[in-house]
């Protein structure tokens, strides 16, 4: 098993966990803005957008209600879109459109830039939220 198997683990693992608290749409924004954060300083705004985009459409094709979704535009509203479709959409459904939109990312930037730098780019995006969530349970 590879480190970019068990970082698709781990952000899966995230959503299920999302699930579980009802807050889906809100988490799968969440952890988009953290990839796109790290992302954008690599590729660029219109990189980003391209493979984001690039990976709304296959996943469209088991889930042809993603089709709503619009690319993302930059600044803080950025998956606003995505969100509300996902709102829209039955839990488990949401969940499952969810985990495929950001496996389809990963497979597509696997092969464009390699596992090493997936990998690490992906889990500063994770490390952020887990300081992020440790913060908010702290200040709470």
């Amino acid at each position: 098993m590879t480190a970019n198997d068990l970082l698709q683990r781990e952000i899966l693992s995230r959503i299920d966990a999302a699930q579980h608290a009802d807050n889906v749409a809100s988490a799968t924004g969440f952890l988009w803005e953290l990839i796109a954060s790290k992302l954008i300083v690599l590729v660029g705004e219109t990189g980003f957008t391209a493979l984001f985009t690039r990976s709304l459409y296959l996943t469209q094709e088991k889930f042809p209600w993603l089709e709503d979704v619009q690319a993302p535009p930059p600044g803080d509203a950025r998956f606003t879109s995505l969100q509300r479709s996902l709102e829209k959409q039955a839990l488990s459904q949401a969940s499952e459109a969810s985990k495929a939109l950001l496996l389809a990312f990963t497979q597509i930037l696997y092969r464009l830039i390699g596992e090493p730098l997936t990998t690490g780019i992906l889990s500063a995006a994770l490390r952020d939220e887990a300081t992020q969530q440790a913060g908010k349970e702290f200040s709470s």
